[in-house]
């Protein structure tokens, strides 16, 4: 029996030393991210501290860094620390909210698209 989502979609979740292992140990060109939070001090957070072991891993594994967050996911923190914005090279959101995070947030080298 495989896990499904809400939507009774087949869904293939792997966590921990699992998902760690499948990791590759050399670098990757491009890491494209979905992260639940991004906070302009707190950088990125996420509620699960496997999660984010996972992700500080694959992070640090990548030579380009795109994180893709909407506008829920802004000006939020939680409890575990991925990365600091300065980590990443791209932020891709919502073109009604590029401005606001040019203009508001602590500048780093990371481009808002």
């Amino acid at each position: 029996m495989l896990p499904s989502d809400e939507r009774g979609l087949l869904t293939k979740v792997h966590g921990g030393a699992i998902a760690e292992s499948g990791i590759p140990i050399e670098f990757t060109d491009w890491l494209i991210l979905g992260i639940s939070d991004v906070h302009p001090q707190q950088g990125l957070t996420c509620p699960d501290r496997e999660e984010a072991m996972i992700k500080r891993c694959m992070i640090e594994r990548a030579r380009k860094r795109i994180v893709l967050a909407d506008s829920y996911k802004l000006n939020t923190a939680e409890a575990y620390h991925v990365a600091s914005l300065g980590d990443i090279d791209y932020l891709v959101t919502e073109d009604n909210k590029k401005e606001y995070i040019r203009e508001n947030w602590p500048a780093y080298s990371y481009k808002v698209l």
